[in-house]
């Protein structure tokens, strides 16, 4: 394009072509900073572009193609930031994050429809809207079975497992306890992040609820019905996550091989189930259910920073 500064203009768009790209540019260019203007397709394998396009001290401005199938330029900029296993867990989370997304998306349009729902019943009839809004802790037993059934953290743990830990997990390098450690932290966080969407959604339906059935949303009853919803989503997440690192019970063909782990998996949905069997929920069922649910999260973690170090492996 130009010689005077040079500009080249390169339409590389998978491993090899990138990899003779950076040769050609070694040669000419063996020193110095190269500014490069980057954008890719989401269905490319940007991840080995990006890891041996770039040197230290190379300068990267990201674009977002005129394209449907585009990875933004956010997302392309956010990944050339992280290093080390913060980019590795991005780069999993990037690769995969319709797999990972898509049950997010289905549940946060549940919420809307059950938003839908509760105005419908305003409509239909004001008087019992206006109870339930005032009694929103009332439900809580039945919320318990819902937010189980509805976290996204198994299916993030599976997609975990064969996307990337299956393979990896055989190098010594990545059963190293601060890898392990580090790894869970971040995948705690994200996957924590997803459900938090979720039980963000249904706060706010609950928010919108209270609002148009004329309670109002400054109300302690809320707050805490809100508190247990958000409380639960991590409760789920943690539960899920921790177990995959305390058991690891997948083999390679992601069944099932620690009959340990699937006794705790069964004991807890007996125990969501068993809260459907209480009418009312109350002050009283609240106030135990939030003191178990930081309970349960702080054993699960601490569990996991004692035990995963050393059980987190190939079955």
């Amino acid at each position: 394009v130009s010689r005077n500064p040079a500009v080249f203009l390169d339409g590389a768009h998978n491993e090899d072509a990138v990899r003779r790209l950076r040769e050609s540019l070694d040669l000419m260019y063996p020193e110095g900073k190269i500014i490069y203007i980057m954008g890719v397709l989401a269905d490319k394998e940007y991840t080995g572009m990006i890891r041996m396009m770039f040197r230290e001290g190379d300068l990267v401005f990201t674009v977002t193609p005129p394209n449907p199938r585009a990875l933004s330029s956010e997302a392309l900029a956010k990944l050339q930031r992280l290093k080390g296993y913060d980019y590795l867990n991005a780069l999993f989370f990037a690769r995969h994050r319709r797999q990972l997304l898509r049950p997010v998306w289905y549940r946060l349009a549940a919420a809307a429809l059950a938003f839908a729902a509760a105005a419908a019943l305003r409509i239909s009839s004001p008087e019992l809207a206006a109870a339930l809004s005032r009694n929103l802790t009332a439900m809580l037993p039945s919320f318990v079975f819902i937010m189980y059934s509805i976290t996204v953290a198994d299916k993030s743990c599976r997609a975990m497992f064969y996307n990337c830990d299956k393979d990896l997990l055989r190098y010594a390098w990545y059963r190293k306890p601060k890898v392990i450690l580090r790894s869970f932290g971040i995948r705690l966080r994200r996957v924590a992040l997803y459900n938090g969407l979720v039980a963000g959604a249904l706060c706010l339906a609950a928010a919108g609820f209270c609002l148009i059935s004329g309670t109002g949303i400054f109300t302690a009853d809320l707050a805490l019905f809100c508190a247990a919803l958000l409380l639960l989503s991590l409760l789920f997440t943690a539960h899920h996550l921790c177990l995959y690192y305390i058991f690891q019970p997948y083999s390679e063909s992601l069944k099932t091989k620690n009959p340990l782990f699937s006794g705790i998996h069964a004991a807890m949905y007996l125990l969501c189930f068993a809260c459907l069997q209480i009418e009312v929920g109350g002050s009283f069922f609240t106030a135990v259910l939030l003191g178990f649910t930081v309970l349960y999260i702080a054993a699960a973690l601490v569990l996991v920073y004692f035990r995963a170090p050393r059980s987190f492996r190939i079955k």
